[in-house]
């Protein structure tokens, strides 16, 4: 897209101006937000064996 400015609540921005806080590098030493996906407890019905895993690799994405 070809933006050149942007109105936000009557306040007129340009690019430069929306582009300005990202244009150095975080530090290196910086954490990152999110390092590994939270697992869901797996929770076990008799109705849905197959959802067990270890059914998934032999009936399933194999």
């Amino acid at each position: 897209a070809a933006v050149r400015q942007v109105m936000v609540g009557g306040a007129l921005h340009t690019v430069d101006d929306l582009t300005k806080p990202f244009a150095t590098p975080a530090a290196p030493n910086t954490p990152a937000l999110v390092r590994t996906a939270l697992q869901p407890k797996h929770e076990h019905d008799d109705r849905f064996w197959w959802h067990e895993p270890e059914h998934a690799k032999i009936y399933c994405c194999t």
